[in-house]
């Protein structure tokens, strides 16, 4: 196991919920990204409301764009490896 770091871009709206747009490997990666979406909200007319991760957010809603830095555990081993550790018992059942 490894960590390795990852970049989450998350819109913040209004009520205080957070919307995961999407996690990156690279900061930078991260960082377009959320620049991208500034630039198609800011470009949308006033009453158009962007579709973003199935569902339709008013624009006055969205307090911000975060860029959160995680950590995760990384799998780095073969197959083999992993079959023998036993971590495919731990996937849930389809």
């Amino acid at each position: 196991m490894e960590l390795e770091a990852q970049t989450v871009v998350v819109l913040r709206i209004a009520d205080g919920e957070r919307v995961q747009l999407g996690s990156f490997g690279e900061a930078e990666e991260a960082r377009q990204a959320a620049e991208d979406l500034v630039k198609d909200l800011r470009d949308a007319s006033s009453t158009t409301w962007p579709f973003i991760r199935g569902r339709y957010i008013r624009p006055e809603s969205i307090l911000g764009i975060e860029l959160v830095e995680e950590r995760v555990n990384r799998w780095i081993g073969s197959v083999g490896r992993t079959r023998w550790s036993g971590r495919e018992a731990e996937a849930p059942a389809r």
